[in-house]
This record gives structure tokens, sequence and C-alpha cells, in this order.
């Protein structure tokens, strides 16, 4: 199963990297294979929330002039602190910095 995960996932990066991540769905469509989808989707979700997440590193490294790992370990504080969801977090501070929420 971690395999699968693992090799899904390579392929999901691979597939947004060059605009095809909707052949992903198209590979899995036989009949049976609603864990595969299932897979596939939450590795596009994690893939977008890894992308917000970087987002908000950066719009802290530039406001806050703290290095990259600085600024991820400020995410994760404010996380903790408030009790919600590091991408929670991210979508916030991405939202106030840029004037609307995060595509």
């Amino acid at each position: 199963m971690v395999t699968v995960v693992i090799v899904l996932l390579s392929v999901a990066v691979l597939l947004s990297f060059h605009g095809g991540a909707g052949r992903l769905e198209t590979t899995m469509e036989s009949p049976g294979d609603e864990q595969a989808r299932e897979t596939a989707t939450r590795i596009r979700e994690a893939l977008g929330d890894r992308v917000l997440i970087a987002h908000a590193t950066g719009v802290l490294m530039e406001t806050s002039h703290v290095s990259a790992e600085k600024a991820y370990a400020l995410l994760v504080e404010r996380s903790e602190r408030e009790d919600i969801g590091l991408r929670a977090v991210a979508d916030r501070l991405v939202t106030d910095a840029t004037g609307s929420a995060p595509s």
C-alpha cells in the first residue's frame, strides 16, 4: 500500500508539472477502482495544501525577514497555539496578505 501511494504521489507530481493532472483520473476509470480514485484525490489535495503552506511560508519570509525554516516553524507554532490546522493557518495568512482567498 505504501509503495502504491508513493508511486501515485510521484505520478501526480509529474503530471501536475506537465499540465496533465486530469489524465491521472482518466487512467483510473476502470470499474472497481474506487480506492485508487480516492487515493488520487487525497494526493491532489495534499499537493494543494503543500503549495498553500509554501506560499504562506514565503509571505512570512518576506514580511518577517526570516529564513524558510524559521517561517515554517512560525506557521507550526501559530497552528499549535491557536489549535487549528496548519492548512487553515496558511490559508488565513495568504488571504490576509493578498486580499483574496487562495485558489
